[in-house]
């Protein structure tokens, strides 16, 4: 490549860390790189080739990464750990992917962001699914957990997209090992640990919240509208306009509400947080003594074609707030998730004589994105065989108490 082609990369690379790939333009791009605003389509043939070509890049150096660390991995071996051992190593593989490894990290979820977007970037998004199952067989090879190695690729997914996050690193961290500790535990079978520290980050998370907003004015319709436009359509549909639309009131008067686009995005994000955490069920409409076959295929329908309007949104606010020193706020409380749709689901899947716990609820949820991210690679026979696998072991096999 060439010195420009060179810099024309690396400042898309860069910028994703800081915008997503629908909000950088030809202009973000070329200045990053001191380049004029023609050469992106004189060196690439435009946006899209470019945006290949930085993946392409990035899965390369992604790859480099897993190679050694699967090496280090296997320099330990499997059986002279304990299942806690077991849960640290893997809490710290997803730790330093999200904080070490960040920049790939973003072109990792900005991948799947653009093939749900685009079918023509699918490619993509198809090699990061096929590269991050691999590794995690890979190391749950070395670990001596074969059996369950599908089941980890998907956890460490949406664990490692919620720990793009960072509100307090040392508890978030801590979160995070025992996470991982409890889904492995409840992988094999063995009795559950208790869920102690997400109790007490959640509880610190929720105070920090409240403190930064609990002078803001009540709600209104227009943040109601702003919400269910990004929940529904995602960040690059929020305008002044479409929200006028949906809100059914002028263009003037969201204008003057809101101030401006940030603030609208900001108001709209928490309007979505704070309508999902004070809901008592999913949006499933789910009916009083379902089977839990029946359930599982009505989940699993939801999922599989990787588009599940709430999941996406979820997606899109981690991907926000982890970008902007503004949201601060907003961190912890999406860091440690409350999902009362979720714990509804679970306790239904496994049944009255089985808690679903706090740290438990959130493997599940963590497994269920992950789920979700990965059938959007994936055909639709293979991403319902996929569902269904991954959801039997919590319909099947509830864990001991």
């Amino acid at each position: 490549m060439s010195d420009v082609q060179k810099r024309l990369v690396y400042a898309l690379s860069t910028l994703w860390e800081s915008h997503s790939q629908a909000e950088i333009s030809v202009r973000m791009i070329s200045a990053k790189a001191g380049s004029s605003v023609s050469a992106i389509d004189y060196h690439f043939g435009g946006l899209e080739h470019l945006f290949a070509k930085a993946q392409a890049d990035a899965i390369l150096c992604a790859q480099a990464w897993m190679e050694q660390t699967e090496a280090e991995v296997a320099s330990l071996s499997g059986d002279t750990l304990d299942l806690s051992g077991k849960a640290c190593l893997i809490a710290s593989v997803i730790d330093n992917w999200a904080r070490s490894q960040r920049p790939l990290a973003f072109a990792w979820r900005e991948a799947h962001a653009a093939a749900r977007d685009n079918s023509h970037l699918r490619a993509y998004h198809q090699r990061w699914n096929v590269l991050w199952s691999r590794f995690w067989e890979n190391v749950s090879h070395s670990l001596d957990l074969s059996t369950h190695a599908e089941m980890i690729a998907l956890f460490c997914d949406g664990e490692a997209t919620q720990h793009l996050l960072s509100w307090r690193t040392t508890l978030d961290r801590a979160l995070l090992d025992e996470t991982v500790t409890i889904f492995l535990h409840f992988i094999t079978s063995t009795p559950l640990p208790e869920s102690y520290v997400r109790i007490a980050h959640r509880d610190l998370a929720s105070r920090s919240y409240k403190q930064a907003y609990e002078r803001e004015a009540q709600e209104t319709p227009y943040e109601d509208a702003a919400a269910e436009l990004l929940r529904e359509e995602g960040l690059a549909a929020l305008t002044f306009r479409a929200v006028a639309k949906r809100a059914d009131t002028t263009l003037g008067t969201i204008n003057y509400h809101f101030g401006s686009r940030s603030e609208m995005v900001r108001c709209a994000l928490r309007r979505l947080y704070e309508k999902q955490v004070s809901q008592a069920v999913s949006d499933l409409a789910l009916e009083e003594g379902m089977p839990s076959l029946e359930l599982q295929n009505l989940i699993v329908a939801r999922l599989a074609d990787g588009k599940e309007p709430l999941l996406r949104a979820l997606d899109e606010i981690i991907l926000y707030i982890s970008r902007a020193e503004e949201h601060e706020p907003m961190r912890g409380v999406i860091r440690n998730f409350s999902d009362p749709g979720g714990r509804v689901i679970l306790q239904r899947l496994m049944g009255d004589e089985h808690e679903a716990t706090d740290g438990l609820v959130a493997a599940f949820s963590s497994v269920c994105r992950g789920y979700s991210h990965a059938a959007g690679a994936l055909d639709m026979e293979d991403s319902l065989t996929l569902g269904h696998r991954s959801l039997s072991a919590f319909s099947a096999k509830a864990p001991r108490t």
